[in-house]
């Protein structure tokens, strides 16, 4: 039976008023998982997929929503049963909720997911949104859990499901990343990345990854976004007005009676010298 989907391909003129992700140098290897297992955030009851990763991305920055809010927020906007990629990240630039805080995405960018060097640079800075065909990953293991792998993969031009990439590196870096063994019969050195989708985490190697997005290293028929930055929030609270300390109030004098009137005739004694001295 298949999984629930419900990506659609953003227009294309907003893909091409978008600005683009320029990449920067990173590490061969990085990952930003979240801990598991990760709730499905509504996509096993609906076609929520755009809003469910979102949900994924704050987890991945450490901020757990529910699945009750993830389907309150995706009927807001939507996106119960169908929407594109970018509808999604313009609505969740304006907030929404996730563990009870407000939280928010930061503004949008496209990444050239069709250069290894732009998509693993972007994936440095945030979780990538994507737009994939579903079949595939459901016949390798998503949405079992984490821990399943796709590295061989056909052209797919049926997208219709939006998963985040939240980690990159060799086949044996990924396989560390989330605990999971490595075939003898594998090639450890192939270049591969760790997505999210249906509450889990599996291993896709890049070339798999452009065949379900229905695309090739010279041309590229989906879209993927970074949000800059992925986690806006939560917006502070109001400041508290400071208490002022209380006012002193005085206390008993802690002379005794015979040292005050000593004080006192001391005084008296200096004056009248004070006086002679002038005559």
């Amino acid at each position: 039976m298949p999984l629930m989907r419900g990506a659609k391909l953003s227009p294309r003129h907003i893909l091409a008023a978008a600005t683009p992700h320029v990449a920067a140098p990173v590490p061969a290897s990085f990952f930003r998982l979240a801990q598991t297992p990760l709730p499905m955030f509504g996509n096993d009851q609906y076609g929520d997929c755009v809003t469910a990763e979102e949900y994924t991305a704050k987890a991945g920055d450490g901020h757990l929503g529910t699945d009750a809010e993830a389907i309150n927020t995706a009927g807001k906007w939507g996106g119960l049963n169908g929407v594109d990629l970018s509808t999604i990240l313009d609505y969740a630039a304006q907030g929404f909720a996730v563990g009870g805080q407000q939280l928010a995405d930061g503004g949008k960018q496209t990444v050239n997911y069709t250069d290894w060097a732009s998509l693993t640079s972007a994936i440095y800075q945030g979780q990538v949104k994507i737009a994939v065909a579903a079949s595939q990953l459901q016949n390798a293991g998503a949405g079992r859990g984490t821990g399943w792998f796709l590295t061989d993969a056909t052209r797919d031009p049926g997208i219709d499901h939006c998963i985040g990439v939240a980690g990159y590196g060799s086949l044996a870096d990924c396989c560390a990343a989330i605990g999971v063994l490595i075939s003898s019969a594998a090639d450890a050195s192939i270049l591969c990345l760790i997505v999210e989708t249906w509450g889990g985490y599996g291993i896709v190697s890049y070339s798999a990854l452009l065949a379900i997005m229905n695309s090739t290293p010279q041309a590229g028929n989906s879209e993927a976004w970074l949000r800059v930055p992925t986690t806006v929030g939560p917006a502070p609270g109001p400041t508290p007005t400071p208490t002022p300390p209380p006012t002193p109030t005085p206390g008993p004098c802690p002379w005794r009676q015979s040292d005050v009137e000593d004080f006192a005739h001391a005084i008296t004694r200096g004056v009248a010298r004070a006086f002679r001295s002038l005559s």
